[in-house]
């Protein structure tokens, strides 16, 4: 075979591959050049690619020109305590609401003390309630088929370290509040994705247990005592 015939041979297959690409739905030579024609010019592409590359998209789509009509004045400011990192967690809504009681107990002592209360405390108890919450579930769904919304919605996803402040305050009304002195950080509560994967699975044995002894006709308390 000379080099024509294999150049007319490539050619003809890129040619039969197009041509099928294009007649399942995927991108033709024409289709190419349609959007190549459709393009902008070169200063202006180049303009663009080079403030794509150097910018955050977020700040390339602002509207500069209504930014001043933006009021970012605040009229309530809460009393300085001192910062909290969640570090590697979810916990930005218990942060977020015992920085509040944080401020309001400075403001009742007239700013002249500073608490820091326990994140781990809290948290320890809102990990109780979901894998009570997961277990209970299990439960109460036993009699439907795994693949049922309502069992998969707690099978899915049995734990997480998110919420909500009503979740704060429920929580803090329950169980009340430590200084962190008492119950400090650990390694799991600022990393909490690796001890959540184990309690997850975990949490899944257990609810397949129980679901297995709802079809076995056991007694309500002996399943509440498991």
């Amino acid at each position: 075979m000379n080099k024509k015939q294999l150049f007319l041979g490539i050619l003809m297959t890129i040619t039969t591959t197009a041509n099928a690409q294009q007649k399942n739905g995927g991108i033709s030579a024409d289709m190419l050049q349609q959007i190549s024609k459709g393009s902008v010019s070169a200063n202006q592409n180049k303009a663009l690619y080079n403030a794509l590359t150097a910018n955050s998209i977020d700040n390339l789509a602002k509207n500069h020109a209504n930014s001043g009509k933006v009021d970012t004045y605040f009229s309530v400011e809460t009393p300085k305590q001192n910062i909290h990192n969640q570090k590697s967690s979810g916990r930005c809504w218990m942060f977020t609401g015992l920085n509040v009681l944080r401020a309001n107990f400075a403001k009742a002592h007239n700013d002249t003390l500073s608490v820091e209360y326990s994140h781990s405390y809290l948290f320890f108890y809102d990990q109780l309630e979901k894998a009570n919450l997961m277990l209970q579930g299990a439960i109460n769904t036993a009699n439907k088929p795994l693949d049922h919304n309502d069992v998969t919605f707690f099978f899915k996803h049995p734990i997480n370290d998110g919420g909500t402040f009503c979740g704060v305050a429920d929580l803090v009304e329950k169980y009340g509040l430590v200084p962190m002195s008492v119950v400090p950080e650990t390694y799991s509560s600022e990393n909490t994705s690796r001890m959540a994967r184990i309690i997850s699975s975990k949490l899944r044995e257990y609810g397949l247990e129980l679901r297995q002894m709802v079809a076995n006709k056991k007694k309500d308390s002996d399943i509440q005592k498991r």
